[in-house]
């Protein structure tokens, strides 16, 4: 008999513990992809919740909150979409900053482009027909991709390689076009380029914040979320996960003397 119930006992303390952890679901913007994964991992080493990360450019996103899609936490690589959830009622308030979002101009291997802070070589390497495509998000759904079209009608690039565009649904696309060695150049997230699997294609180089306003990703809470997902909320704001962004380009502060181009290998 008491062995029986010592059983009973141990099964109903594994059903509370099993119970007790939570599946979180988030929406991320695709840029955040990996540095997302490695911060998940040690939130769910931590707590033993689930995170369920569901990529896709941040206006997609958006759209689909909208629509009712059920998501807890909305991870946006631009303010402009919380504000706008925020204005439909959907958040609980105006949620927070958690990163700034740069460009780099991203020179894939084989490519004759040069890199140029001021993007100023894009000129000189489309004339010499050594820049026939040119990657970028797309600036109707993509926050990076409106960034990329700024910087170059800010460095008076744009007239010259618009028909040379290929847009990528999101920021996580313009890279695999790099990689598939489709496109001359790229316009990409500093967070991208700086994930071994992408900086060790090619090399790049900061695109100067003088031509484009760096983007303040913003993260909010939306309405009716578990107890689960504001834990994960708190801890992407700790200096845990603050670190962690720090390493893929993501800080608060300026890059620095952190270097601006990353050579193969």
């Amino acid at each position: 008999m008491r062995k029986c119930l010592a059983l009973l006992l141990i099964a109903g303390m594994g059903l509370t513990l099993r119970t007790a952890a939570d599946v979180i679901h988030v929406a991320a913007a695709t840029s955040l992809n990996h540095v997302l994964e490695e911060i998940t991992a040690e939130f769910e080493h931590e707590t033993q919740h689930t995170v369920k990360l569901i990529f896709s450019s941040s206006g997609n996103l958006a759209r689909q909150i909208i629509q009712g899609a059920p998501f807890e936490i909305f991870m946006s690589a631009d303010e402009t979409y919380v504000s706008l959830l925020q204005e439909k009622q959907l958040t609980e308030g105006a949620g927070s900053v958690y990163g700034i979002g740069r460009l780099v101009l991203f020179i894939p291997e084989g490519s004759a482009v040069l890199p140029s802070t001021d993007l100023s070589s894009l000129i000189s390497s489309s004339r010499a027909g050594q820049l026939r495509r040119l990657a970028m998000a797309n600036p109707e759904y993509a926050p990076y991709g409106l960034i990329a079209k700024q910087a170059l009608q800010n460095a008076r690039v744009w007239d010259t390689v618009s028909s040379s565009l290929v847009l990528g649904k999101s920021a996580s696309q313009a890279a695999q076009f790099c990689l598939t060695g489709t496109v001359d150049a790229a316009l990409l997230p500093w967070s991208l380029a700086l994930v071994p699997a992408v900086g060790n294609k090619g090399h790049f180089m900061l695109v100067s914040e003088t031509l484009y306003s760096p983007l303040k990703h913003r993260m909010v809470l939306i309405k009716n979320a578990g107890d689960a997902a504001r834990k994960f909320y708190e801890f992407i704001l700790s200096d845990k996960a603050h670190s962690i962004f720090e390493r893929y380009g993501l800080g608060l502060s300026a890059p620095g003397d952190r270097p601006a181009v990353l050579p193969e290998g």
